[in-house]
C-alpha cells in the first residue's frame, strides 16, 4: 500500500510539471513571435467643464497588441493607449486645481474599459481631492454632491480635508473615427 502511494505520489508531480512546462514552453514560443500593433479606427476625446473655468479637452489614442507574458494564463491581444507598454501605464486622470479646494483629480477610464464596457459620464463615481477619495452621494440643482472617505481626525487639517462637498461639472467622453 506504501508503495502504491509513493508511486500515484511521484507520477502526480511528473504529469502535473509536464502539464505546466509543456504550457510554458508553448507561451514563450508564441511570445517570441513578433506581431504588428494594430491602430484603433479612431479616438477618443475626453472633455471636463469645471465650474467656470476653460474646458478641459484630453484625447486618448489606444491600439491593440499582443500582450505576451510566457504566463500560464496564455498570450492574448489587449488595447493600451498609444506609447505605453501596457494598459496599466495609461492616464489615469484629469487634475484641475481649485482654490478652496485644492487638486481634484477626475478619473478617465483605461483602454480595456473603454473599448469593452460601459463608462457612466455623468456624475463620476469617485473622485480624489488632495489624494483623500470622494464618492458619489447625490446631484441636486446641477451641482453633484461627494462625501469623503473615513479619516484620522488629525490628518483632516493636513489634507483641507471636507467631509461633503459641492462641485459643478460635466463630463463627456466621444468617439471620434480617424
Amino acid at each position: 500500500m506504501k508503495i502504491l502511494r509513493n508511486v500515484l505520489f511521484i507520477s502526480t508531480i511528473l504529469f502535473s510539471g509536464g502539464c505546466i512546462t509543456s504550457i510554458h514552453i508553448a507561451n514563450s514560443i508564441d511570445a517570441s513571435i513578433e506581431r504588428k500593433v494594430q491602430p484603433d479606427s479612431g479616438h477618443y476625446v475626453v472633455t471636463l467643464c469645471y465650474e467656470n473655468q476653460k474646458p478641459i479637452e484630453k484625447v486618448l489614442r489606444f491600439e491593440r497588441y499582443y500582450d505576451a507574458q510566457c504566463s500560464v494564463r496564455g498570450n492574448y491581444w489587449a488595447w493600451r493607449q498609444v506609447g505605453k507598454q501596457t494598459d496599466y501605464q495609461s492616464d489615469t486622470s484629469i487634475e484641475i486645481k481649485d482654490k478652496k479646494l485644492g487638486v481634484i483629480q477626475f478619473p478617465i477610464p483605461n483602454a480595456k474599459t473603454l473599448k469593452t464596457e460601459k463608462w457612466p459620464t455623468q456624475p463620476l463615481r469617485t473622485l480624489l481631492v488632495n489624494r483623500i477619495s470622494y464618492f458619489y452621494v447625490t446631484s441636486k440643482g446641477g451641482k453633484h454632491i461627494y462625501k469623503a472617505e473615513s479619516i484620522h481626525p488629525s490628518l483632516r487639517e493636513l489634507y483641507k480635508y471636507d467631509e461633503n462637498i459641492s462641485l459643478t461639472y460635466s463630463f463627456e467622453i466621444k468617439f471620434k473615427a480617424d
